[in-house]
């Protein structure tokens, strides 16, 4: 623009300076030509070099201030006034002598264009236009020509139209081509760039074009009156209106009701601000229907039209309630869930939780807030957990892609730990990235403590807690599989402690829990530290010895235990007790080559050593196998018998001494094998006791003995008092034993004054209360109840006269030895006077000789059982002796 209109004033004023040598134009004029002349030209090149160089500083201004900006018409005033001004001022004033011959410089005031072309230079050159610019390179041409033509050549001229004054000229003129050039070449490239843009335009059109018909977002142009004036296909789909039919309509129009003001407001909002604005609003299309629409509305560039962009919404909107009924659910799902869960994206950032979680952070002390980070609920930090020196199970199943659980320590708001399962698993998306997490967290608190507990309980004895049976096997089992490879020898030893039911029954549970745990440390200061002592249950222990060198390794572990015991006592109630144990040993692999084999053994050992008096123990050998294989048979040929009825019933009178008559019987049990005869109730009645054929024959023997004495009172023949003795199995039956034998009564047509029941003194050291409540029902339906054996049991005396017995039963081993045996004597003595003390009856069985029955009768004993009188009868036999005594 500068440049331009320097051109332009320069071109005003070199036309001037060319008509000014006229001979009309000189007449005019006040100045002569040699006056005229020089300033006309050299206002011409001070006019052009002002308005270059003024160009350059308007560059600079605008460059340095960008709100800067000079009006163009401003510039073309100047011009014109300036341009005016010159030709008047040249005109009509009268000008100085513009040569000096006596000067060195003949016209110094070209030296002022000179200073403007230079500086003019200067700044286009420093500014570097002219290495991009083709108009700019060829200007700093012009101004070069133009600075030297002023300062070498015009200074020096001598005379009017010399060559140095052609020459000045040429250059002038190679100055004005210089920038005709760039002028030319930069209209070329405008020209070519113009081109260039219309063909980018047309092409964008054409792009814009199919963009505007092929979005799916209806497009429209609107006057200021809302009417259409142009639309694409997707805008008439969106209202199900033709072309035609738009163009008769506004937009405002097809609004709801309701949103027509609404509408109104925006239009003019945007009308007044010119701004994009954004809203949404319902619409009626042709058919009736409404939809929702998401409109965007501005004004155009010519301020006469509305551009709008509008986008169905409805389907959206559906999509977005189904989303949010949706969303809804899972949160209540996952609400009703009791383990906290939250979802995390990769940026750490809780996105979804449920309200276990947010109770569980707020309990720790979190603070709700937007958009938390895991890290800062769980664990109050405020960077991700590896900058905290703690484990990241998020990157871990981000780099592995499944799912990994861990067991965390935290701890409540009481500072209680706490034991949580945290489980976390990935979310990946369609090309299998991970792009979020799932982490859970269960409080397992209570079930690894239950899980604890419950791995002692099954494992370790409670009262003593050494290790159990299930445990000992265990590491039996263990040991046996490793000296399958090193050859190892070990030894189990099980082990009882003696008459244990006697300390409960005399003194307690308590007393007795107390003598067990006694045991079992005394146990456990026997054996080495590699040693495994454990409890069994009851009075049974174990002891594993592992890596044995010799079979008597076992010797020296009871030797220990002996002499502890007897360094020690258990003082109970001011009673110092007298500990003593039995053991059985089996030696592995010499006794057995597995587990089973070897406990079987050792067992089998320790039934040696009970069955030979306790107080000692025994080591397995191979006639114990050939006991165990006895007492198996014969359970199973129990089981025959049982089943063909090849049992039967023996009787064996009692007498009163004093008249040799007989008062009542024993009922016994007898079984004639069919290939070894008669078996000894010594042998069969223990093992038919272990099985489970106690109570089945047990209930024989009850109907069996009501039938007979029945039919025996039916005949007139009166046995007194039959007896039968009861076990301990048909005993814990309780009440459904008493319901069998009021049954029996009624099936048989028995009276219970008729039979007495008897049980040993040591049944009464098992649940004492269970059994005397059981005697008690029995007695109370008139059984006679006596107590055999008495003597060889431990009964307290306060328990004894809590029983419902009639009777007490002298035990065969203290009539033996009467009248010799002092000791004999003494107790016998004691229990019949104690018997008389308590106001019960004494029997005595087992008598044999003659002393013996005078020594009971002396002693106020004259009730007799045993082979001096009657050894047992088959019910023909005692039928026959009921027959012959009732005939004398």
């Amino acid at each position: 623009m500068f440049i331009g209109a320097g051109f332009l004033g320069t071109g005003f004023l070199d036309g001037y300076h060319a008509i000014v040598t006229s001979e009309y134009f000189i007449r005019t004029y006040p100045s002569p030509p040699e006056s005229l002349i020089p300033w006309s030209w050299i206002a011409s090149r001070l006019y052009l070099s002002v308005f270059l160089f003024w160009a350059y500083l308007n560059y600079k201004k605008e460059s340095q201030d960008k709100a800067y900006k000079i009006k163009p018409k401003l510039v073309y005033q100047i011009t014109f006034i300036s341009s005016i001004a010159s030709f008047i001022f040249f005109a009509t004033t009268p000008l100085p002598q513009a040569y000096y011959d006596d000067f060195f410089f003949h016209r110094p005031e070209e030296l002022l264009p000179a200073l403007f072309f230079g500086l003019a230079f200067i700044g286009f050159y420093t500014k570097g236009g002219w290495k991009k610019e083709s108009f700019e390179y060829w200007l700093v041409m012009a101004l070069i020509v133009s600075f030297i033509s002023q300062v070498v050549f015009m200074s020096f001229l001598h005379e009017l139209f010399d060559y140095e004054f052609d020459m000045a000229h040429l250059l002038k003129k190679a100055s004005y081509i210089a920038v005709l050039i760039g002028i030319y070449i930069s209209m070329l490239h405008s020209f070519q760039k113009e081109v260039t843009l219309t063909n980018e335009l047309k092409s964008q059109k054409e792009q814009f074009e199919t963009i505007y018909q092929t979005t799916m977002d209806g497009l429209a142009i609107l006057d200021l009156d809302t009417n259409f004036i142009q639309f694409n296909g997707a805008y008439t789909e969106l209202t199900g209106y033709s072309k035609e039919e738009l163009l008769q309509k506004s937009c405002v129009s097809m609004s709801v009701p309701e949103d027509v003001e609404k509408s109104k407001k925006i239009i003019q909002e945007v009308l007044e601000k010119g701004y994009v604005k954004n809203f949404e609003k319902s619409c009626v299309r042709k058919d009736g229907s409404i939809i929702n629409i998401d409109m965007s509305i501005s004004l155009m560039a010519d301020k006469k039209h509305f551009l709008v962009s509008t986008k169905d919404m409805t389907q959206y909107k559906h999509l977005m309630s189904e989303l949010e009924k949706q969303h809804t659910h899972l949160q209540k799902i996952i609400d009703g869930m009791r383990d906290p869960i939250m979802v995390i994206n990769k940026a750490y950032n809780v996105i979804l939780m449920n309200k276990a979680a947010t109770i569980v952070a707020n309990n720790r002390g979190f603070k709700e807030k937007n958009n938390p980070k895991c890290f800062e609920m769980v664990h109050l930090f405020t960077t991700p957990c590896k900058s905290n020196g703690k484990r990241c199970l998020m990157d871990e199943v981000s780099k592995a892609k499944t799912a990994k659980t861990i067991l965390h320590k935290e701890y409540d708001e009481n500072g209680h730990e706490r034991l949580v399962e945290v489980s976390i698993t990935p979310l990946l998306d369609d090309d299998g990235e991970v792009y979020a997490f799932i982490e859970s967290g269960h409080d397992v608190t209570e079930l690894v403590y239950m899980k604890e507990e419950l791995h002692r309980q099954i494992n370790y004895d409670k009262l003593t807690t050494l290790p159990n049976r299930t445990l000992f096997m265990e590491l039996f089992n263990d040991f046996v599989k490793k000296s399958q490879r090193h050859k190892n020898k070990a030894a189990i030893i099980l082990i009882d402690i003696d008459h244990l039911k006697g300390v409960n029954d005399s003194f307690g549970h308590k007393a007795g829990d107390k003598v067990i745990k006694k045991f079992a440390k005394w146990l456990s200061d026997s054996v080495r530290g590699e040693d495994t002592v454990a409890r069994f249950g009851g009075n049974t222990f174990g002891v594993l010895l592992e890596n044995i060198d010799e079979n008597m390794a076992p010797i020296r572990v009871l030797e220990n235990l002996t002499q502890i015991i007897k360094d020690e006592h258990i003082l109970i109630d001011d009673n110092s007790l007298s500990i003593t144990y039995s053991a059985g040993i089996s030696i592995y692999p010499d006794d057995g080559k597995d587990i089973d084999a070897i406990y079987r053994n050792a067992d089998a050992a320790l039934y040696l050593a009970k069955d030979s008096g306790r107080n000692n123990y025994k080591f397995y050998t191979n006639e114990l196998t050939q006991k165990a294989y006895e007492r198996v048979m014969l359970e199973s040929s129990l089981r025959y018998a049982y089943k063909n009825e090849d049992f039967m019933i023996y009787y064996q009178p009692q007498y009163d001494a004093r008249y040799n008559s007989i008062i009542g019987a024993e009922a016994l049990l007898r079984w004639e094998h069919k290939t070894l005869g008669f078996i000894s109730p010594a042998k069969f009645i223990p093992a038919l006791e272990s099985s489970n054929l106690m109570v089945g024959v047990g209930e024989w023997i009850i109907k069996t003995v009501f039938l007979q004495t029945a039919k025996w009172m039916q005949d007139g023949l009166n046995p007194g008092v039959v007896s039968i003795n009861l076990s301990m199995v048909q005993l814990r039956r309780g009440d459904e034993l008493v319901q069998r034998i009021e049954k029996l009564l009624d099936e048989t047509n028995c009276k219970a004054q008729w039979i007495g029941f008897e049980v040993t003194e040591s049944m009464m050291m098992e649940n004492q209360e269970f059994i005397i409540d059981v005697l008690n029902k029995i007695s109370k339906m008139g059984f006679m109840i006596s107590l055999d054996d008495f003597g060889t049991g431990y009964s307290s005396l306060a328990y004894l006269k809590k029983l419902p017995i009639n009777k007490l039963k002298i035990d065969k081993s203290f009539i033996d030895d009467l009248p010799d045996d002092k000791d004999d004597v003494i107790l016998s003595k004691t229990i019949i006077s104690m018997a008389e003390n308590f106001g019960f009856g004494i029997i005595a069985e087992g008598v044999e000789k003659s002393v013996q029955k005078e020594f009971l009768l002396l002693n106020g004993c004259h009730e007799i059982q045993g082979f001096f009188y009657s050894k047992p009868l088959s019910a023909v036999d005692i039928t026959t002796v009921l027959k012959d005594k009732k005939v004398s």
